[in-house]
């Protein structure tokens, strides 16, 4: 019998690879049954794109008037070196893979613009889990949102 091979993101239910830290996360399994030493598990997959969503959010109120909420600057706070990421192989990839300009302010979320936030965070997917856009779960990552916001 062949195993299909999932990536350790999804089978943490934790499609962005969120590390563990001070962040109580909801969805998240308790200590007992966390048995990955670096990032959070999650009970479901929704859970995992919820947190996801918070921290794009987070993100986003962290920018502030700062700077802008583009690509640019969401990839410089997820992927920074120290973690063995390069945050500009990281953006020219989500570019590509979302078709948004480098500086094209992102809106926050919210349903009149949730279309450019899900299209990143599906993307993000595919870099963080090295999965094609087909295999995306795009139901998980509207739950997410809807767990995160609604």
């Amino acid at each position: 019998m062949q195993m299909i091979y999932r990536p350790r993101a999804l089978r943490n239910n934790n499609p962005l690879n969120i590390r563990k830290g001070a962040t109580r996360w909801t969805g998240a399994l308790p200590a007992s049954r966390q048995t990955d030493s670096l990032y959070v598990q999650f009970k479901t997959l929704d859970y995992g794109y919820r947190a996801a969503w918070k921290v794009l959010d987070s993100i986003r109120l962290r920018l502030g008037s700062k700077l802008p909420f583009t690509v640019v600057q969401i990839i410089r706070e997820w992927a920074y070196a120290g973690e063995g990421k390069d945050p500009d192989q990281y953006i020219a990839r989500l570019l590509l893979l979302t078709g948004l300009s480098p500086i094209e302010v992102l809106p926050p979320p919210s349903q009149d613009c949730y279309g450019q936030l899900h299209s990143l965070l599906a993307a993000m997917t595919c870099i963080e889990c090295s999965i094609d856009e087909a295999d995306v779960n795009q139901d998980a990552i509207h739950a997410g949102y809807v767990l995160a916001f609604e």
